[in-house]
Order: structure tokens, then sequence, then C-alpha cells
């Protein structure tokens, strides 16, 4: 989405939860900045969530199914460069060195997870993969071939329903990619 220099509204009074990766520009929510790279949940219900941008933003911008009865509660802002890479492993073992993550956010109703991922330059993986999940992914900066489904370059999205086959995996100069599950 792009947000317009000076744009501002109120995102709030939703039975929807709302999630912002900010890709360039400043965001200020709930008076937080929300900066480059930056990421914020705003959980559903609740009242207003004010928004604005003073030099305007490009974003992605995730609207959640409604969820009744819910009491909302203040946004949660992530920086992820104030956190450190976590290893992707997240009990496979056999995933090779050189990937590793940033975790944005994880829904404790849904189980669903937001976060973002980084390859080393000639990371490979020579498995296929079958998920249970939904998987999406936006890769921000780098390259990646997955498999016969073709090349990933900044800008490149999928949305990949549960049980889709995936990989073998390869880039030639490594990646950043902001993921959801």
């Amino acid at each position: 989405h792009t947000f317009p220099a000076g744009w501002s509204g109120d995102l709030g009074g939703t039975a929807r939860p709302i999630e912002i990766f900010v890709l360039t520009g400043s965001l200020e929510v709930e008076g937080s900045d929300v900066g480059e790279g930056c990421y914020a949940y705003l959980p559903a219900g609740g009242g207003e969530r004010p928004v604005r941008t003073g030099d305007g933003a490009h974003a992605v911008v995730m609207i959640e199914p409604e969820r009744e009865g819910v009491e909302g509660g203040p946004a949660n802002v992530v920086d992820p460069s104030t956190q450190r890479w976590l290893s992707a492993e997240l009990g496979d073992a056999d995933i090779p060195p050189g990937i590793c993550i940033k975790l944005l956010h994880q829904d404790e109703e849904t189980k669903d997870w937001t976060w973002v991922a980084a390859t080393v330059p000639e990371w490979q993986e020579n498995r296929a993969e079958v998920h249970d999940t939904i998987e999406e992914c936006l890769m921000i900066r780098g390259d990646t071939l997955l498999g016969e489904r073709g090349v990933m370059k900044p800008g490149s999205y999928f949305w990949r329903p549960p049980f889709v086959r995936h990989g073998p995996m390869f880039t030639h100069h490594g990646g950043y990619f902001f993921f959801r599950s």
C-alpha cells in the first residue's frame, strides 16, 4: 500500500487484526514510529488507532478475518534490527545452516506466525518441502531459485496453500524475506 506524504487516518474500530510491514519511508502508529523494515500488529477490537506519515511510506498491509468479541489492546511495534537472529531449524535439524529468522508476531489464538528470514549467499536446500499450513512470502532483497517454481527477486510474492511441494532452493546473493504462515 502507498501512504502519500501527509496522510493520516484511523485504522481502529474494526473486528479485524491488521499487520503492517514498512518497506520504505515511515509511519506513526498510535504515536510509535514504524520505520523502514519495521512491523506493527494492530489487534482487533479497541478504539481509535491513529496512523499517519510525514514524507510518505510504502508498506505491506495485511488485514485478517474478523474476530468477534475481542477487547483489543495497544499496537505492538517491532524493530527487527534490535532483535538477534535465531536458527531457522525450529525442530527440523536437517535444515542446512545459513538461514535464520526474527519472529515478529505469534498469534496465540490462531497459532499463525509472522517473521523475517535471511539467507547467506550461495545457501541451498536440496530437499523439497511440504508444510501443513498456508505460507506466504514477499522477497525484499536478494534472489532465490525455488526449484521448478522459478526465481524470486525483490518484490516477488507467493501465497502457497497447505501441502504444496516446493524446493529445492538456492540463492546466488542471499535473500531477505517477509513471511507469514
